[in-house]
């Protein structure tokens, strides 16, 4: 496990380990999450991208009328 500072400008360094071991890249964007005493980091996700990922769900009364 490796240390982080938060600066005081909210900067923050993810190391280079942890960056590598769930393939973050430079310029990726992040959900901040806070859960209980926890900051997570979660990849933002373009909703275009999440076309087609539930075939078959029934999407009936979702919508605005």
């Amino acid at each position: 496990m490796s240390n982080a500072i938060l600066k005081s400008d909210g900067n923050i360094h993810i190391p280079a380990g942890a960056r590598k071991s769930v393939g973050a890249k430079a310029g990726q964007k992040y959900d901040v999450v806070a859960k209980g005493n926890m900051i997570v980091l979660v990849p933002a996700v373009d909703v275009r991208t999440l076309r087609g990922s539930a075939p078959g769900a029934d999407t009936t009364g979702y919508r605005e009328k």
